[in-house]
Formats: structure tokens, sequence, C-alpha cells
């Protein structure tokens, strides 16, 4: 496997390692979600009815006072019979020893002892109840059939506790409402996880297609490399060895040929050195590509791309022969200026100028946003980070700006500088 290969296959192998992490990542997080949301949905609506329910046992406890102190128990549980809201609203009735005084949605089971009773989970209901009113009153959860549909579903009652008597009283709420609202979040989250992991199906395919058209230009300019290389060490060398022959053959040995094999000698040297001049522009145009103009228009490209702002981009001066690690860094700083104006100047225009003297280089990068005050503000990591470079580089870092002024950044570095060897030799080695 050649080392193309190998790069292309690592490049999906990391793609998808980080897409893959991405994803989990993202679907912990929703799910975590959806149980924060669930907790807070019921504890909101709990918290809703639990007044409501209290007010309802309250309101019972007072329409049977009159009773209670003069101790009518039978009117007393007509008047509780008679009281409902809605369809799956009323009150019961339990003494201590667990049985049932009073139920008017299940009147068959008055008079049995239910002590004993236990819902689908498992729990004590009727010890739950009565244990709970003989602590002061307060709120039991536990599963019950439902009156309307005759189906077990959870139930939120409160019971207090009538002393003289020995009676529990109590009235609870179908916790169905609060369910359709945790089924609704279920299914938005549901369609979350599904757009979000389509999304992220999309962004691999588009990575993938990316790796694919980078591997397929990699190739090209290998083989552009190749052939550059071939013509500067083989087919150029050949045809200069080719034209050395003829000229010592038509000037040193001209006498022993005629005319006609002289004509023809000279023509093939003519021939030779044009073919010796294309060889020469086929390297020049491959020497050419990937000079810093093109990566400049590349990355003004991408932020007019990215943040729908127009720059203006304009050279002065050749820049075929500056060092590749002044076009590395004119580059990476030119990405960084175009940056940090894209996310906090507010521009609607920028300015992008590179000069190129004989001594220095100097990268303008100009915008008509928002501004700031330079004296009270303080300086971000990537512009002291830019400033930093500059000075390693042995150049000059300056800022211009003013509220509703734009600002102006420019960066001068020397265009022929000891360093730059050291510091491509540096990462080259990295």
């Amino acid at each position: 496997m050649n080392s193309r290969r190998k790069i292309f296959f690592f490049s999906l192998g990391l793609l998808f390692s980080v897409i893959g992490a991405i994803a989990l990542t993202m679907y912990f997080q929703i799910i975590q979600l959806k149980i924060s949301q669930h907790a807070l949905v019921e504890q909101a609506y709990k918290e809703s009815k639990d007044t409501e329910l209290k007010g309802y046992a309250d309101l019972a406890v007072q329409s049977i006072e009159s009773f209670y102190k003069t101790g009518k128990r039978s009117q007393a549980k007509r008047t509780l019979k008679n009281l409902s809201f809605g369809s799956d609203g009323y009150f019961f009735l339990y003494n201590l020893d667990g049985t049932l005084l009073m139920h008017p949605r299940q009147p068959e089971l008055i008079g049995e002892n239910l002590w004993k009773l236990k819902d689908a989970n498992g729990d004590p209901i009727i010890q739950m109840l009565i244990s709970r009113a003989l602590e002061g009153g307060g709120y039991v959860d536990y599963m019950w059939p439902k009156p309307s549909n005759g189906k077990i579903e959870r139930k939120r009652s409160y019971v207090t506790v009538l002393p003289n008597w020995g009676w529990v009283i109590g009235t609870g709420i179908y916790m169905n409402d609060v369910d359709r609202v945790l089924g609704t979040i279920d299914r938005q989250i549901s369609h979350l996880i599904f757009e979000t992991m389509r999304w992220i199906s999309i962004i691999a395919l588009i990575g993938l297609i990316v790796i694919a058209v980078a591997h397929k230009r990699l190739g090209q300019a290998s083989a552009s490399k190749e052939i550059d290389d071939e013509l500067h060490r083989s087919v150029g060398p050949k045809l200069v060895l080719i034209m050395n022959l003829l000229r010592d053959v038509m000037y040193q040995r001209a006498r022993i040929y005629d005319l006609p094999t002289r004509n023809l000698l000279k023509s093939i040297s003519v021939e030779t050195k044009g073919a010796l001049d294309l060889v020469r522009k086929i390297r020049k145009r491959y020497e050419l590509m990937g000079l810093l103009e093109d990566e400049l228009r590349e990355i003004k490209k991408s932020f007019e791309r990215s943040y729908r702002t127009p720059v203006l981009f304009t050279l002065e001066g050749k820049t075929d022969d500056l060092p590749k690690v002044a076009n590395e860094e004119l580059c990476s700083l030119t990405e960084d200026a175009l940056n940090n104006i894209g996310e906090h100047a507010a521009a609607s225009q920028v300015y992008l100028h590179l000069r190129v003297e004989a001594d220095n280089i100097r990268l303008t990068v100009q915008d008509d946003g928002i501004g700031f005050d330079l004296d009270s503000f303080e300086l971000g990591s990537g512009i002291k980070n830019m400033r930093e470079r500059m000075e390693i580089l042995g150049g000059t870092f300056g800022i211009v700006t003013a509220p509703d002024k734009g600002t102006t950044i420019t960066a001068t570095m020397p265009r022929k500088n000891k360093l730059w060897k050291c510091i491509q030799w540096v990462r080259n080695l990295l």
C-alpha cells in the first residue's frame, strides 16, 4: 500500500472516529435532556396538582364539619359520596384497619378489608395511605383503576385523618395528563435524535467527498511533482547534452559534411532547442503552483462564503520568490485577522492589501465595522498571538481602531531574514 493510500485511509478513519464520537456525545446528551425534561415536567405537574388536591380535601372536611361535631357518620358519608370533580375525581373513606367505608366509583368493595391490597408495582396501597394520614396528612403515588376507562393508571392522592372517628379521608387525580405531555416530549426528542443523526450523516458524507477530492488532488500534485522532477533530472539534461553534441558536430566537424547535411543538423538543433525551451516552460508552470497570491485569494473566497462579507484584495509587488515560511505566516495571519472581523466586527466591507517591497513585506487588513476603544479594551488572545508571532519573526504588528470607525491591522516582516531558514528547518523536523 503506497503512502497516498495510507494517508487516504487514515483520513477516513480519523473522520469517522471524530464523527462517531460527536454522534455518541450528542445522542447521550439528548437522552440526558430527555430525562431531565421528564423530571422537570413531572415535578411541575405534581406541584400544581398537589395544591389542588389539598384544596379539595380541605373543602371535603369543611363540608362534613357539622356532622363530625355531632357524630352523624351516615350523613357525612352521604355528603362525601356526592362530592366529585370531573369524571374521575371523587373522595374515599377507610378506617384505620384498612376496611373500605365509602367509594362512589367502586361500591362493590365497601365493607371489605383491603389492608393487604397491592398495586401492579407490588406496593401496599392501603397501608401507605393510612400511614401517610397518621403522619399528619400528605401525598401518595400508586397504581389504581381509572373509572372512565377501567385501565390501571398512575394516581396521586392526598389523605388526612379524622381522629375522633378513626377515618382516613382522601381524594386523588390520575397522572395520564402528565403522561401525555411526557409522551409528546419523547416524540419530539426522538425526532430531534433522528434529525441530528441525519445531519451528522450528511456531514460525514460531505467529509468523505472532500477527502476523496483531496486525495485525488494530492495524487495530481504528486504526479505533477514527479513530472517536474523527471523534466528537471532527466529530460532537460538529455536535451542539453544533445544540443552540445549537435553544436560540436556543426562547428568542429562541419567541413566533413555537405551542405544538405549541415542544414539538417541545424534544423535538428533548432527543434531540440525548442523542445528544451518547452521543458523549461512546463517546469516554470509547475513551480508557480501554490503561490502566496493564490493562497490569499482562496482565504478571501472562504471568508466571503462563510460570513457573506465582500473582501477587496490588492497586491503590489511580486510574491514568486518569497520564502515558504513567510508565505505560511502571511496566510495564517490573514486567516486570523479575517476570522476576528467575521466574528466581532459586524463589517460590511473588508480590504486586504499585500505590499511586497525590496526589504519588507507589509500586510494590511482593514474593515468598516464597529471598532473598539483600544485604550479601554483588553486585547484577546488572537490579536496577542498575531503580535507575538510577528515579533518572533523580526517584524512589527500594529492596530488602529476606534468605536464605529472600523479597525486596521498592519503586519510588517523583513523579506530576507536568516531566521527563515532556521524556522523552516525546525518545521521540517516536526
